[in-house]
């Protein structure tokens, strides 16, 4: 005779995890599970409540549950996001498109599940956070570098750096992915020693068994760590590396580090920021505009309407869902020209200026700033300015041929790649 859900012995804490998650939710990952327990699946027709199916979840498949939130646990830490994940996995793997719809990060991890690829959950943690680099950290070295030894030279690298004569800051490099053309390196250093206050009760080895009438002080001395994640791609005449912070404060550790593993001399001054083509175009034909006495707004506009045009073609080409690439397009529709920023130009006595808005709308209610801002971008340095466009009202700068988010804050996933897709035509790792 079976035991009834309310009357089953069920871990609360689990218990209490599942509580957000909807009835269908938990219908699928108990039926994700079963057979491991001997159990057959439930149809939605069942009549278990959503706490029934907490409470049999909980109860039944404890070790189960407890790796899946473990995992849930790794993708949320990482930062890694269901848009950036599933855009990812249809890159890499071959899952329908109406499996790759998910909300959050519970429906993506229990996709890996019933797709049978959670062994893959490394791969996907590390490259789907990198991508979300790729638009803003990326460099050009023009040479193709080897991955073949990377081993037997790390070996090599971190003997020289944590055993030789310099009393260098201890380092550690670990080799997260690493394919064909493709790797994906994290380091590890030390950047000095600090020290913290606290009870010294509490770090004793054994748990104590109770708290001190009158606990005493003691200082407890940690070694406090950088890290920063590298991925470097090899092409055919170059390398591509995506770093997943600036590199300014890894200046005195990176060139010997790629010097000693790949062979590269001065590697700082050896790569290139990587520039777009289309960003390029448009400040170019501004520029150009400009020179000629003609409209450097409606030419702008003229350059944004024909890219994206060739944009919106290129998103019916990816392997997402439906529903995704029109909301994809829809963002990238809203792409416009909206202001212009100038920095320390003296030959205007402007220390700085930045103008963003819906330029027609700020024309159209404000008496002569259409022309107090062509002016304005007339007469500025071309080095000391850049131009403003918009995605969905948020603000995206233009230099030399880079474009950055210019708010605080993350850019969402579908405008990231929105703008990588008019920029660059995409970016696939």
């Amino acid at each position: 005779m079976s035991t009834t859900p309310e009357k089953l012995a069920y871990d609360e804490e689990l218990f209490q995890r599942l509580s957000p998650r909807s009835r269908s939710f938990l219908l699928n990952l108990y039926n994700q599970f079963c057979d491991e327990i001997d159990q057959r699946p439930y149809e939605n027709s069942v009549s278990h409540t959503k706490e029934d199916l907490r409470r049999i979840i909980a109860a039944k498949l404890h070790s189960q549950l407890e790796e899946f939130l473990s995992n849930y646990e790794r993708l949320r830490e990482e930062g890694v996001t269901a848009a950036a994940a599933t855009e990812y996995l249809a890159e890499h793997f071959d899952i329908p498109e109406e499996d790759l719809e998910v909300d959050n990060r519970y429906e993506l991890l229990l996709r890996i599940y019933e797709h049978n690829i959670v062994d893959s959950l490394e791969e996907l943690l590390v490259r789907a956070k990198m991508q979300s680099y790729a638009a803003s950290r990326a460099y050009i070295l023009n040479e193709s570098l080897s991955l073949q030894d990377i081993e037997a030279n790390l070996r090599g690298f971190h003997e020289d750096w944590n055993q030789g004569e310099d009393d260098n800051p201890p380092i550690l490099v670990d080799r997260e992915f690493e394919g064909e053309n493709l790797a994906v390196l994290k380091i590890y250093q030390e950047v000095g020693s600090q020290s913290q206050q606290t009870f010294e009760y509490l770090e004793t080895e054994r748990e104590p068994e109770e708290t001190p009438v009158e606990p005493e002080l003691t200082r407890v001395r940690y070694h406090q760590l950088k890290t920063i994640r590298i991925q470097i791609e090899v092409r055919e005449e170059e390398t591509e590396f995506v770093f997943s912070d600036p590199y300014r404060n890894w200046r005195t550790t990176l060139p010997d580090f790629f010097e000693s593993v790949f062979g590269v001399d001065d590697f700082l001054r050896s790569i290139e920021e990587y520039r777009s083509e289309v960003a390029n175009e448009i400040e170019e034909s501004m520029m150009d505009a400009i020179d000629e006495g003609k409209d450097p707004v409606e030419t702008a506009r003229e350059t944004i309407n024909q890219r994206r045009e060739e944009a919106e073609e290129q998103v019916e080409e990816l392997e997402l869902p439906e529903t995704r690439r029109e909301d994809i397009k829809g963002r990238i529709s809203t792409i416009e020209i909206s202001g212009s920023e100038i920095m320390g130009d003296q030959s205007i006595e402007t220390q700085e200026f930045r103008l963003i808005a819906g330029l027609d709308g700020l024309f159209e209610s404000v008496d002569n700033i259409e022309q107090g801002f062509r002016d304005m971008i007339e007469k500025a340095d071309s080095e000391k300015q850049s131009f403003v466009l918009r995605i969905n009202g948020r603000p995206v700068g233009l230099n030399e041929g880079k474009w950055s988010h210019l708010n605080s804050g993350r850019l969402p996933d579908d405008d990231r790649k929105a703008l990588q897709i008019f920029f660059d035509g995409g970016v696939e790792l």
